[in-house]
């Protein structure tokens, strides 16, 4: 599909119809890598997002819809995912493929390396439990300034190198086991309870926001303990 314009309030995108590559911001199609998709999405004007199936030309596909001002619900859950980025996008209310977790085991989230909700205030997430069961292939996720996060566990995440919850004023309990790689964890909220928390890691990760009263201990991992 070339010279493609949208116009509108809400877009569904059906892959079966055999288009590769859309960028609602012109009218050129976008130059991707081999046997990814993409779907450029920055800035548009769009307050529902529907994405179904997989592209026919790539075996993934990569979103971002970044600043998208009026966005308030996307549902990918369908479609296998490379990355998806949301950042700014603060009237979003709901992302459909973290609902049910970890019950249910999306498509969009088995192949998924990269998720960013950063300034997605109003997305609603109360209790996030990603699993290697679940997001084998998750090497980074930035939930920075999700004013309902509540709790936040991270277990068997292989890849996992970068975690962002920066901002989360609400965020009581965090648990982060079976991360091998993790190298970096931001938990920096001044009115954030986190009242239980337990943080494994390799030693030498960084962890920003650690409070004074939390234990920490050294031995070829880093603990960190707070109930």
């Amino acid at each position: 599909m070339s010279g493609t314009s949208v116009i509108g309030a809400s877009i569904k995108t059906c892959w079966a119809a055999g288009v590769a590559d859309i960028d609602v911001r012109g009218h050129r199609p976008l130059p991707c890598p081999p046997r990814v998709a993409s779907l450029a999405l920055c800035g548009t004007r769009l307050t529902h997002l529907v994405v179904i199936g997989a592209p026919r030309v790539a075996d993934n596909l990569t979103v971002n819809a970044a600043h998208c001002k009026v966005l308030k619900e996307a549902d990918l859950t369908s479609t296998p995912l490379l990355s998806a980025g949301f950042p700014g996008s603060a009237k979003m209310v709901r992302l459909l493929m973290l609902d049910r977790l970890p019950a249910a085991c999306p498509v969009a989230l088995v192949g998924l390396q990269e998720l960013s909700l950063s300034s997605c205030s109003s997305v609603q997430v109360g209790c996030l439990y990603l699993t290697g069961a679940v997001a084998p292939n998750l090497s980074k996720l930035v939930l920075q300034g999700v004013l309902s996060l509540t709790k936040l566990q991270l277990d068997g995440l292989r890849l996992l190198a970068d975690v962002n919850a920066a901002g989360c004023q609400r965020l009581s309990s965090v648990t982060v086991t079976g991360c091998p790689v993790l190298q970096r964890i931001d938990l920096r909220a001044k009115a954030a309870p986190l009242v239980q928390v337990c943080i494994v890691m390799p030693a030498g990760g960084k962890v920003l926001g650690v409070r004074g009263k939390w234990s920490v201990s050294w031995t070829e991992m880093q603990v960190l303990v707070n109930t």
